[in-house]
This record gives C-alpha cells, sequence and structure tokens, in this order.
C-alpha cells in the first residue's frame, strides 16, 4: 500500500433527480439546514459515493448516504442518482 495525494480533483459523475416523495420530505428539513439541502445532495450524489466495484455493473441495489442527521436513500439507473427518500435520524 502506499499514501499518495489524487493527481487531479474528482469528477462529477452522475445527476440527481428526487422522486415526488423525496421532493415533500425535502422541502419539510430544508427549513432547518443553513444552506440549500438540494444543493448539498446533488453534489454529493454527482460524485457517485457507491463502491467503485459497483459503478461499472448495473445496479438496481438501493444505498443510504447520511448526511448530517439525515438518511439520503437513492438508487443509480445509468447516469441518474434518483433519491427514493430523506429520512431524519433519531439517534
Amino acid at each position: 500500500a502506499r499514501c499518495a495525494y489524487a493527481d487531479s480533483p474528482p469528477v462529477a459523475q452522475l445527476e440527481t433527480s428526487f422522486c415526488a416523495s423525496a421532493k415533500i420530505q425535502l422541502k419539510v428539513f430544508e427549513i432547518d439546514y443553513p444552506s440549500s439541502l438540494k444543493d448539498l445532495i446533488e453534489e454529493t450524489l454527482s460524485y457517485d459515493p457507491r463502491p467503485a466495484y459497483k459503478k461499472k455493473n448495473k445496479d438496481d441495489k438501493a444505498y443510504k448516504l447520511r448526511l448530517y442527521d439525515l438518511d439520503i436513500c437513492f438508487k443509480v439507473n445509468q447516469k441518474v442518482a434518483e433519491v427514493q427518500s430523506v429520512i431524519k435520524i433519531n439517534d
């Protein structure tokens, strides 16, 4: 193993869409966050946070990403990450 800095910054690979129920959930939570939650989710998912080995094959799995105190559930279809739900985590 070796440690090194990346040769170049990461490149956005995915577009993001929100299903109807996720849009409603997002509206409820946007009030509680200082900047645009929607923009942050779109930017984060644009870099495809799935494991590298999953990026090359067709994948119907739903993934979750923790952002602040929210679970962002999404699926990737071709080059689009579709947000399925935005759920508050009660720790």
